[in-house]
């Protein structure tokens, strides 16, 4: 009898958490909408005339994607910098443009040389030649990016941009340090630091910015949670994932991905050092809950712009078969098993510090490798390997959409040097692990 009704308590606790976490999903839908909204509601003569300033006095160039000035094939994005000035800037602009209308649709004046053009009509009584939507994704960045542009034009976006990846990584360090120490938490940032060009995005890039300061707000929930419950840790996944998706281009999910999940499970085996089975289930229930807020979130944006009239399904079916093939109508790319993780490795080892940093983490593994080797713990070895478990989703993304991390490998290479992060710490928490214990004895 007792055995029935645990059974049956169980089982309620469990439809309750998800009638929950349904309802936080369907929240935060709705929470998002509605932010789209306000921030499409800012008039947008305030932004295009700040634009205008900014294209006179030389702060916004035509150029798609410039050099990034540290590496021989390394680009910056100012193609989506560009998007994202003009987001809810249209045609209709000059007369007017439903707040709502324009959150779901996402109108913007296309990449740079139009887009300049497009301000510059706008700001003397024209309309823009062209104009494009970009319904597929939510924009989130424009809570930001409109407020910001209308009151201080292109600069004040630059400098909150640095503010706030700043802001992130001191955050995510003063986390792992409270729950895995410092060293480990240095260890897993400092190759998508030191050996991508994220740092050198703030005037040709800072979107990019914008969704890594997600990506390690996100890492910085996983360790929050990461000594919690199964549940728990599901909840703070599909949030995560959720909110990353928000601000998202189709950049680097994987890393916001990977942080999560390694926060989530470094945590986890830190509370209970000796359970296999407890980090596991942490390892399952981050990896699947983060993948699963992610994406019902995109497919939310996608059924409210579809019934809305605002996206047409073409435009889904024709992306999604274009971005997972590997194959493109315009252009032979490589393909097959590997080739996307290949060419992205290639991007990231002409970055001048990837190789130092790259033979820096061999060294750490085979430090790590050699300890456990010497005193035959399997456990702490099996520890270890579900540390580094969360690196293998860079591999997983690249290449299930082997056709986008083939044509933007300019920057989604980032997402290997995240994973190498993801691999130094585990060698440095495995490490120190066991010279505590030799100390201890």
């Amino acid at each position: 009898m007792r055995t029935v009704r645990a059974a049956l308590s169980g089982s309620i606790g469990a439809w309750r958490w998800i009638l929950a976490v349904a309802g936080l999903f369907v929240g935060l839908q709705a929470l998002f909408l509605l932010l789209l909204v306000l921030a499409h509601s800012i008039p947008a003569v305030f932004i295009y005339s700040e634009l205008a300033t900014d294209i006179a006095d030389g702060l916004w160039t035509t150029a798609d994607h410039p050099s990034d000035g540290i590496s021989h094939r390394g680009l910056s994005d100012a193609y989506t910098d560009c998007i994202v000035l003009t987001a809810g800037l249209s045609s209709h602009t000059a007369t007017a443009i439903d707040p709502l209308w324009s959150a779901l649709t996402f109108p913007h004046l296309g990449s740079c040389e139009p887009a300049v053009a497009g301000v510059k009509a706008l700001s003397t009584g024209g309309i823009p030649a062209i104009e494009g939507t970009y319904g597929r994704y939510w924009g989130g960045f424009a809570v930001l990016t409109r407020p910001l542009l209308a009151l201080g034009g292109i600069g004040a976006v630059r400098i909150a941009a640095v503010l706030l990846v700043g802001a992130a990584v001191a955050i995510l360090l003063v986390v792992a340090r409270r729950r895995i120490g410092i060293l480990p938490a240095i260890a897993l940032l400092t190759p998508v630091l030191v050996s991508t060009n994220f740092m050198t995005q703030s005037t040709t890039g800072f979107s990019h910015l914008i969704e890594f300061s997600i990506a390690l707000l996100g890492g910085a929930l996983g360790f929050t949670v990461g000594a919690r419950s199964s549940w728990t840790i599901a909840a703070g996944g599909m949030v995560a994932g959720a909110l990353f998706v928000f601000v998202d281009f189709l950049h680097n999910p994987p890393i916001a991905w990977m942080l999560f999940v390694f926060g989530a499970v470094a945590v986890r085996l830190e509370s209970h050092p000796s359970s296999r089975r407890s980090g596991a289930k942490a390892l399952i229930a981050a990896t699947v809950s983060w993948l699963a807020g992610y994406g019902a979130t995109w497919a939310a944006r996608w059924m409210i712009g579809l019934a809305s009239g605002a996206v047409a399904w073409d435009e889904l079916s024709g992306k999604v078969s274009r971005w997972t093939s590997g194959t493109d109508d315009a252009i032979d790319l490589p393909s097959g098993p590997g080739a996307a993780t290949k060419i992205n490795a290639g991007f990231w080892l002409d970055v001048p510090t990837a190789l130092p940093v790259a033979l820096a983490v061999l060294g750490l593994l085979a430090w790590a490798v050699v300890t456990l080797v010497r005193t035959h713990d399997r456990l702490a070895a099996r520890r270890m390997a579900l540390l580094a478990a969360p690196a293998l989703l860079a591999i997983v993304w690249l290449e299930a959409l082997s056709g986008h991390s083939t044509w933007h490998a300019f920057f989604v290479y980032r997402a290997l040097p995240m994973a190498a992060g993801v691999v130094a710490a585990s060698a440095v928490m495995t490490a120190l692990a066991r010279r505590l214990l030799a100390a201890r004895s």
